[in-house]
């Protein structure tokens, strides 16, 4: 019972970094936005550095969050393949799995299934430390 309680508190920390990593989108977005405008209204005075900042930091978050969903899939996919070679050892013993077996099998799935609720969490990780960096630091 605990570990559904665990499982409901990581999907809500889930979603507030998702929430926080919109809104500093949303400040990122707009302050380059005025960048680049008044860059393409004086280029010799334009924020160049910041302008520049923006693609390479993009590649870099992107290739960390692929990085580490493919990791995590690796993972959460050899887990499902040891859960169906139980489920097929089971079915292959010609009798029903004793409860501890059936509960060790559940409490296998359930991991699993809590492991893959926190993939798009560490894949949003990159981008969300560069979004909220870079909204502190073009507030200040």
């Amino acid at each position: 019972m605990m570990r559904a309680w665990e499982n409901m508190a990581a999907a809500w920390t889930g979603s507030v970094s998702l929430a926080e990593t919109m809104a500093a989108s949303g400040e990122v977005i707009a302050a380059r936005t005025l960048k680049i405008g008044r860059a393409l209204a004086d280029p010799l005075n334009g924020d160049w550095r910041e302008l520049n900042r923006m693609m390479p930091e993009k590649l870099v978050a992107m290739g960390e969050a692929q990085a580490a969903m493919a990791l995590d899939l690796a993972r959460l996919h050899a887990d499902s393949l040891r859960v169906w070679a139980t489920i097929c050892g089971m079915a292959a013993a010609g009798r029903p799995p004793t409860l501890r077996q059936a509960g060790a099998l559940l409490s296998r799935m359930a991991a699993g299934q809590a492991r893959a609720a926190h993939i798009g969490e560490r894949a949003l990780a990159p981008a969300r430390r560069r979004v909220t960096a870079n909204a502190r630091r073009l507030r200040g």
